[in-house]
């Protein structure tokens, strides 16, 4: 019941029409097909939406997700900037943990999006996370935002 109050809708529709999608199709492909289904469905749902967003074709949607990989430039002392090309989204988050697992301590660094043509609020929200904790503990961060997904 905690799953589908009210309140987590109105929560939920306040991050964005897509996520409530994405919710309800959680909720409901589960209790009408099963568990199994309503995981595969749910992927299949976030991803339908994402190549909607994205407005480009599918081919290049998956080829911008699965070749683009985060890049880490070193330029004056201390400072990095992580480069964050084509789709950003859930199939590429282990890709860019791993680029900011390797972002040192306590420098300056930039998080480029502005290559990126779509980053969904799942990584968009881990960035924030790190330059939260970056900050914490005497870094500085600083997130430069897509040009074709604010």
């Amino acid at each position: 019941y905690t799953l589908a109050s009210p309140r987590v809708f109105r929560l939920t529709y306040e991050r964005g029409m897509e996520r409530l999608f994405i919710l309800s199709a959680t909720i409901f492909i589960p209790l009408f097909k099963g568990l199994l289904c309503g995981v595969f469905g749910g992927v299949f749902i976030a991803l339908l939406l994402q190549i909607i967003l994205s407005r480009i074709p599918i081919g290049r949607f998956f080829r911008l997700v699965f070749r683009s990989a985060p890049k880490i430039e070193s330029t004056s002392a201390g400072q990095y900037r992580l480069y964050i090309p084509g789709i950003a989204n859930f199939l590429s988050l282990i890709k860019i943990e791993k680029a900011l697992q390797k972002i040192p301590p306590q420098a300056f660094v930039i998080i480029d999006l502005t290559e990126a043509h779509l980053v969904d609020l799942t990584v968009r929200e881990r960035l924030k996370d790190f330059i939260r904790r970056y900050q914490e503990q005497g870094g500085q961060a600083e997130l430069l935002p897509s040009m074709t997904n604010p």
